[in-house]
Protein backbone atom coordinates (compact mmCIF):
# COMPACT_ATOMS: atom_id res chain seq x y z
CA UNK A 1 0.00 0.00 0.00
CA UNK A 2 1.68 3.43 -1.04
CA UNK A 3 1.39 6.60 1.12
CA UNK A 4 -1.58 7.88 -0.84
CA UNK A 5 -3.66 4.90 -0.48
CA UNK A 6 -3.26 5.08 3.69
CA UNK A 7 -3.81 8.55 3.77
CA UNK A 8 -6.98 7.76 1.77
CA UNK A 9 -7.99 4.98 4.38
CA UNK A 10 -7.23 6.88 7.48
CA UNK A 11 -9.85 10.11 6.00
CA UNK A 12 -12.32 7.83 5.68
CA UNK A 13 -11.73 6.12 9.11
CA UNK A 14 -11.70 9.52 10.43
CA UNK A 15 -15.02 10.23 8.52
CA UNK A 16 -16.61 6.68 9.66
CA UNK A 17 -15.89 7.76 13.25
CA UNK A 18 -16.84 11.15 13.02
CA UNK A 19 -20.31 9.91 11.81
CA UNK A 20 -20.86 7.02 14.10
CA UNK A 21 -20.16 9.72 17.02
CA UNK A 22 -22.56 12.20 15.70
CA UNK A 23 -25.11 9.34 15.24
CA UNK A 24 -24.57 8.54 18.92
CA UNK A 25 -26.00 11.85 19.94
CA UNK A 26 -29.16 10.57 19.00
CA UNK A 27 -29.68 9.14 22.72
CA UNK A 28 -29.63 12.11 24.15
CA UNK A 29 -31.60 14.25 21.71
CA UNK A 30 -34.51 11.87 20.96
CA UNK A 31 -36.56 12.82 24.08
CA UNK A 32 -35.88 16.66 22.70
CA UNK A 33 -37.90 14.71 19.46
CA UNK A 34 -34.37 15.17 17.41
CA UNK A 35 -32.37 12.76 15.26
CA UNK A 36 -30.04 12.33 12.69
CA UNK A 37 -29.91 9.93 9.94
CA UNK A 38 -26.47 8.65 8.65
CA UNK A 39 -27.22 10.91 5.80
CA UNK A 40 -27.51 13.90 7.80
CA UNK A 41 -24.46 13.09 9.72
CA UNK A 42 -22.26 13.33 6.29
CA UNK A 43 -24.32 16.52 5.29
CA UNK A 44 -22.60 18.09 8.84
CA UNK A 45 -19.39 16.74 8.28
CA UNK A 46 -19.14 17.88 4.91
CA UNK A 47 -20.14 21.01 5.81
CA UNK A 48 -18.03 21.11 8.73
CA UNK A 49 -14.89 20.30 6.37
CA UNK A 50 -16.03 23.29 4.28
CA UNK A 51 -16.26 25.76 6.93
CA UNK A 52 -13.10 24.46 8.48
CA UNK A 53 -11.43 25.39 5.44
CA UNK A 54 -13.14 28.29 4.89
CA UNK A 55 -12.10 29.76 8.36
CA UNK A 56 -8.53 28.07 7.78
CA UNK A 57 -9.32 25.90 10.63
CA UNK A 58 -8.22 22.69 11.54
CA UNK A 59 -10.38 19.80 13.19
CA UNK A 60 -10.06 15.95 14.29
CA UNK A 61 -13.25 14.09 14.33
CA UNK A 62 -16.54 14.93 15.33
CA UNK A 63 -15.32 17.50 17.09
CA UNK A 64 -17.87 20.52 17.64
CA UNK A 65 -20.64 18.96 15.68
CA UNK A 66 -21.28 16.78 18.91
CA UNK A 67 -20.69 19.62 21.55
CA UNK A 68 -23.03 22.00 19.69
CA UNK A 69 -25.61 18.73 19.02
CA UNK A 70 -25.17 18.24 22.51
CA UNK A 71 -25.53 21.87 23.63
CA UNK A 72 -28.51 23.34 21.70
CA UNK A 73 -30.60 19.98 21.44
CA UNK A 74 -32.95 21.40 24.08
CA UNK A 75 -33.51 24.72 22.58
CA UNK A 76 -37.19 25.78 22.62
CA UNK A 77 -36.07 26.99 18.95
CA UNK A 78 -34.81 23.78 17.44
CA UNK A 79 -37.41 21.66 15.22
CA UNK A 80 -36.90 18.43 13.70
CA UNK A 81 -37.60 20.45 10.43
CA UNK A 82 -34.95 22.29 10.57
CA UNK A 83 -32.68 20.74 12.79
CA UNK A 84 -29.99 19.57 10.48
CA UNK A 85 -29.81 23.07 8.92
CA UNK A 86 -29.53 24.57 11.77
CA UNK A 87 -26.65 22.31 13.32
CA UNK A 88 -24.77 23.42 9.67
CA UNK A 89 -25.60 27.37 10.37
CA UNK A 90 -24.21 26.90 14.12
CA UNK A 91 -20.83 25.34 12.74
CA UNK A 92 -20.26 27.94 10.59
CA UNK A 93 -20.75 30.66 13.00
CA UNK A 94 -18.39 28.87 15.41
CA UNK A 95 -15.96 28.20 13.27
CA UNK A 96 -15.94 32.51 12.18
CA UNK A 97 -16.40 33.26 15.97
CA UNK A 98 -13.87 31.23 17.39
CA UNK A 99 -10.90 33.30 15.15
CA UNK A 100 -12.91 36.19 15.50
CA UNK A 101 -12.41 36.32 19.10
CA UNK A 102 -8.82 36.16 18.70
CA UNK A 103 -9.11 32.67 20.47
CA UNK A 104 -9.99 34.26 23.99
CA UNK A 105 -12.59 31.87 24.27
CA UNK A 106 -12.76 28.33 24.70
CA UNK A 107 -14.77 25.95 22.45
CA UNK A 108 -17.35 25.68 25.73
CA UNK A 109 -16.97 29.25 26.58
CA UNK A 110 -18.19 30.50 22.88
CA UNK A 111 -21.11 27.45 23.05
CA UNK A 112 -22.37 28.27 25.89
CA UNK A 113 -22.60 32.17 24.95
CA UNK A 114 -23.98 31.50 21.83
CA UNK A 115 -26.81 29.05 22.99
CA UNK A 116 -27.35 31.75 26.28
CA UNK A 117 -28.60 34.46 23.09
CA UNK A 118 -29.77 32.05 20.65
CA UNK A 119 -32.59 30.99 23.24
CA UNK A 120 -32.97 34.13 24.88
CA UNK A 121 -32.26 37.44 22.85
CA UNK A 122 -32.04 36.01 19.52
CA UNK A 123 -35.10 33.76 20.61
CA UNK A 124 -33.71 31.20 17.40
CA UNK A 125 -32.60 33.72 15.04
CA UNK A 126 -28.92 32.90 13.77
CA UNK A 127 -28.56 35.87 11.51
CA UNK A 128 -29.20 38.29 15.19
CA UNK A 129 -26.73 36.14 16.82
CA UNK A 130 -24.01 36.07 14.37
CA UNK A 131 -24.55 39.88 12.83
CA UNK A 132 -25.42 41.77 16.31
CA UNK A 133 -25.15 39.67 19.42
CA UNK A 134 -21.39 37.69 18.77
CA UNK A 135 -19.99 40.55 17.04
CA UNK A 136 -20.47 42.63 19.93
CA UNK A 137 -19.11 40.05 21.98
CA UNK A 138 -16.10 39.38 19.97
CA UNK A 139 -15.72 43.37 19.71
CA UNK A 140 -15.39 43.52 23.16
CA UNK A 141 -12.76 40.86 23.52
CA UNK A 142 -10.58 42.48 20.71
CA UNK A 143 -10.96 45.92 23.12
CA UNK A 144 -9.51 44.26 26.09
CA UNK A 145 -12.88 43.64 27.81
CA UNK A 146 -15.22 40.59 28.61
CA UNK A 147 -18.49 42.43 29.71
CA UNK A 148 -20.50 40.49 27.47
CA UNK A 149 -22.67 39.45 30.80
CA UNK A 150 -20.26 36.09 31.75
CA UNK A 151 -22.87 34.62 29.82
CA UNK A 152 -19.76 31.75 28.92
CA UNK A 153 -20.71 30.37 32.53
CA UNK A 154 -24.37 29.94 32.70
Amino acid sequence: MDKFEVSLFTNEYMIEQAKDTIIKTNEYTKKYGLSLTEKDALLIINEKNEALHSSGRIELGAGVSEKIIMEFADSPYITKDQYVQTIIELQDIFYYFKNESLEELTDEELLKIMKYYFDHDCQGDLEFLQSTILENVCRSIRYGRRDFGNKSKE
